[in-house]
């Protein structure tokens, strides 16, 4: 079977059958006529191996293709064949993962993979990462693959879209593939880029919003990109924009770690965190000096009371004595 690295040795094999004129060795060139008979026919010699291994590689190559004839185009390769490229493999929940692990354990690969020929040998996986490694994972020696003739640019693009027909692929990675294509072509408007992908103005630019994301923001997506959707990424740059960056990434960290659970959670969150209801706007306050300096804020809202001390020690004891007054004050309304 042949490799990418075969692909390359049967270039340079066969740019080299002709005998050369100059011999490649530091000897000078024989200078009597069986001296030079002998050099050309070792010449000749090589030459005829070279060639020769040439056409066993040809071979090989129609094998390979009448190959993939039989597989419908796509031909069969051996994993240790195939390198990934990093940053290019799409990223599955674990229950994605788990499930087509499953469906590959007992099925046939419906779909190849897409890959293209290394100049350093074996072949670069454009889109299928997930498939390779599970194929990996279940000790298969080979899979099915599409062979794309692509530049590094159009290889990028290639996986990228591939990546954006599937329905589950998380938004931000949607939204990170529009935005390299768009930082690689700064004059390709919004409207024509959506146009080239398929999706409505509006729904690119709900993915564009996650642009305006704080930088922490981004780096919780970039390891968690399923969290959120575009929709919600919407409304929390809204927030962003208001001046509630701080809330909002503190509410994508707990989406990210299970304190919250909704999309809708970190969104109230967001909205809400740190901000003092109408009846602590409204509540009553009184501040207890010591010298110059305050000892303590006293705040009172409908049946909610709230004490802040001068430091750690002073809020301890004025804890004990307030624990003191409350069993004294049940006691007493018992009593009664």
């Amino acid at each position: 079977m042949a490799t990418g690295r075969k692909f390359s040795e049967l270039m340079q094999l066969t740019a080299s059958v002709a005998p050369t004129k100059e011999g490649n060795t530091v000897f000078s060139k024989p200078k009597t006529a069986p001296g030079q008979m002998m050099e050309f026919a070792n010449q000749r010699d090589e030459a005829i191996e070279r060639a020769e291994k040439a056409e066993a590689f040809a071979k090989q190559l129609e094998e390979q293709l009448r190959q993939a004839k039989r597989l419908g185009g796509a031909l069969e390769l051996d994993l240790n064949e195939l390198y990934e490229v990093p940053g290019r493999r799409r990223l599955l929940t674990p229950e994605e993962y788990d499930d087509l692990k499953n469906n590959l354990a007992h099925n046939p690969l419906a779909s190849p993979i897409t890959v293209r020929v290394r100049n350093e040998g074996g072949y670069e996986i454009v889109s299928g990462h997930n498939r390779v490694q599970i194929y990996r994972e279940l000790d298969r020696k080979n899979i099915k693959a599409w062979l794309a003739e692509a530049s590094d640019d159009e290889a990028e693009d290639l996986a990228f879209f591939a990546n954006a027909l599937a329905a589950k692929l998380p938004d931000y990675d949607k939204y990170r593939g529009y935005k390299r294509i768009m930082e690689k072509h700064p004059s390709l408007q919004q409207n024509n880029l959506a146009e080239r992908v398929g999706i409505s103005t509006s729904q690119l630019d709900r993915l564009l919003a996650f642009s305006t994301l704080p930088p922490p923001a981004h780096e919780i997506l970039s390891e968690r990109p399923h969290i959120i959707g575009a929709n919600t990424a919407e409304k929390l740059a809204a927030l962003v924009k208001k001046g509630r960056e701080a809330q909002v990434i503190e509410a994508l960290s707990k989406l990210a770690n299970g304190e919250l659970k909704q999309e809708a959670e970190a969104i109230r969150f967001a909205n809400a965190a740190g901000i003092e209801t109408k009846a602590a706007v409204q509540a009553s306050t009184k501040t207890f000096k010591l010298g110059k300096s305050n000892y303590a804020t006293l705040r009172l809202a409908k049946n909610v009371l709230r004490i802040d001390c001068m430091s750690e020690e002073e809020a301890q004891t004025i804890n004990d004595a307030i624990q003191v007054l409350i069993e004294k004050r049940i006691a007493d309304l018992k009593s009664k």
